[in-house]
């Protein structure tokens, strides 16, 4: 059994909106499931019913093989991250932080220790005597994020804690989250629309859109192997290029190569410097292409170019539902 199932989990609001069509997931002790999609496809709404903060239209919330549908928050035993903080503005960030560990009857000693270790590690020990409305929106992010992994509880639920942080700051919190979470093996819903962090965190992902579910597998397989034309677009930065046909043809920029008697043709549009690597965008009569490049292919807009497709790596796809075909 399962620690986490979500049997056929709905949700219609009252003037009849569908934010969830009957969504089916099972989370494992331990694992680091992350819910990917658009802003309105469900991902947060699907969070919300598994924390208790809202009520299914239909469906099962099971926890650790318990009927927890109609329980409230409080008796799920939740650790959870909000998107807007949620602190406590009357309480330093010392008593915020500690707060879960003392409404658990924790001893000072053990709170003060979980204090040291998670203050230092999220870059918080000059902070703690400040109170929330003294700190900057990031700093009270990472606040929030060490009152929920201060403890361990059944399972930990984020709701895109790392948006209000910068690039540094988010790289850093990555690492913290899955360094903590693997060493607690407490089993992990992480909603978010950055398909980056997805990918550097997830064991599963759990792609959605439009309230339902497109796909579930590994980072690999959702990348390599995308169920749909909107997951191979989704997921990938930049998505997939597509050429229209009888069956719609799908392949990622790194597997599209220059080549001299390429049977695709086009005319340079666009050479992004990305660092490491190059994003050429081509002008072709099928389409706009964009493929990836070694950091020295200087083409200049303009430059009339001939690309082959890596054929083993070609996606195919129904035109008319965007369904994957053989």
């Amino acid at each position: 059994m399962s620690f986490l199932e979500l049997d056929n989990l709905r949700m219609v609001y009252p003037d009849g909106t569908e934010a969830v069509k009957g969504s089916t997931i099972t989370v494992e002790e331990g694992e680091f499931v992350v819910l990917l999609g658009p802003s309105g496809c469900g991902k947060t709404t699907t969070l919300r019913m598994i924390a208790g903060l809202e009520i299914p239209t239909a469906g099962r919330v099971s926890m650790g093989g318990r009927d927890v549908t109609r329980l409230r928050p409080a008796q799920r035993d939740v650790g959870f991250v909000f998107q807007f903080y949620a602190l406590y503005p009357h309480l330093s960030v010392r008593e915020n932080i500690a707060f879960p560990l003392r409404a658990a009857g924790e001893s000072d000693t053990a709170i003060q220790e979980a204090l040291d270790r998670v203050s230092r590690r999220l870059g918080l020990a000059e902070q703690l005597a400040k109170f929330p409305p003294q700190l900057s929106g990031g700093d009270q992010q990472r606040v929030s994020l060490a009152r929920a992994m201060v403890r361990r509880p059944a399972i930990y639920l984020m709701d895109e804690p790392l948006g209000t942080l910068d690039s540094d700051q988010r790289l850093a919190m990555r690492e913290f989250i899955r360094e903590q979470q693997q060493e607690l093996k407490v089993a992990t819903i992480y909603v978010t629309h950055d398909q980056e962090e997805a990918m550097s965190l997830a064991d599963r992902i759990v792609v959605m859109d439009q309230g339902e579910i497109c796909q579930v597998g590994s980072p690999t397989d959702v990348y390599d192997n995308p169920a749909s034309r909107f997951v191979a677009q989704f997921v990938g930065s930049p998505g997939m290029n597509f050429i229209p046909g009888p069956t719609v043809v799908g392949i990622r920029p790194e597997h599209i190569i220059p080549a001299d008697n390429g049977p695709i043709e086009g005319t340079v549009a666009m050479n992004e410097y990305m660092g490491s690597h190059r994003f050429v965008h081509l002008d072709t009569d099928p389409g706009r292409l964009v493929f990836r490049a070694a950091i020295d292919f200087d083409t200049q807009p303009g430059t009339k170019l001939k690309v082959e497709l890596e054929e083993e790596h070609v996606c195919r796809f129904n035109p008319e539902n965007g369904d994957r075909v053989p």
